[in-house]
Parts: C-alpha cells; structure tokens; sequence
C-alpha cells in the first residue's frame, strides 16, 4: 500500500478528529503536499454528510433521499 492510500483510508477519521495527534500531523503534512489526496478530501466529507443523512433521516425522508 502506497502512501496515498494510507492517507485516503484515514481521511474519514481525520475529518471525525479520530486520529492520534501523531496520525493527524502525518495526514496534515500530506494533504498540504499532495493535491491527490487534497482532491479525494471534500470526495470523503460529501460521502459521510450523505451517509449521516441517511442514518438519521426518517424512513419516508430516507426513501425519497433514495429514489
């Protein structure tokens, strides 16, 4: 696994302030380098908003967020 990956699967717990310091700063240093992985970021943070959405909506507003 390259170095891009590791920072794409832990940027889901960045975005929840989920990670170690360390792991933060690690991600941080990256995304200010790496327009890769700066590109796939607000990809993430759309996809957990969409997702929250659908866990707390209810099923009739779940049912329309769908079709």
């Amino acid at each position: 696994m390259n170095n891009h990956q590791i920072i794409q699967r832990q940027l889901s717990a960045y975005l929840d302030n989920e990670l170690e310091f360390s792991e933060k700063i690690q991600v941080e240093k990256h995304l200010d380098s790496c327009d890769q992985c700066r590109r796939v970021k607000p990809r993430v943070a759309a996809t957990e908003d969409y997702v929250d959405c659908l866990l707390y909506a209810s099923p009739s507003q779940r049912d329309a967020t769908l079709s």
